[in-house]
């Protein structure tokens, strides 16, 4: 399986662009529900059967297995870039999800 990847420059962009096309709501908007059902990462059920896990901790529709893998692997790349932008990013993301999950509790 030949996998994409994002240059260096552009990973914190690649994930932040799949995340938002794999969105519930469009995030071009300033609407603090849009923002809560952006999508964070994918967590894999099966090796085939991938869900879609939202800032807010909710769960998206069923998506592509290519989508999904590239959500996590643009993720994990803007994470190891180092980029101060993708760690803003990633930042926010596991911020929102971490605190939908403490209320869930």
């Amino acid at each position: 399986m030949a996998f994409f990847t994002a240059p260096k420059s552009g990973t914190a962009d690649a994930y932040s662009s799949q995340a938002a096309s794999l969105s519930l709501l469009p995030q071009d908007s300033n609407n603090p529900e849009a923002q809560s059902t952006k999508a964070v990462k994918a967590n894999f059920i099966t090796p085939r059967d991938p869900v879609i896990e939202t800032a807010n901790g909710g769960r998206l529709p069923a998506v592509p297995l290519d989508e999904a893998e590239k959500l996590n692997r643009f993720k994990e790349e803007a994470e190891h870039a180092g980029s101060r932008v993708g760690e803003s990013i990633i930042r926010q993301d596991t911020t929102q999800l971490a605190a939908a999950q403490e209320t869930d509790d």
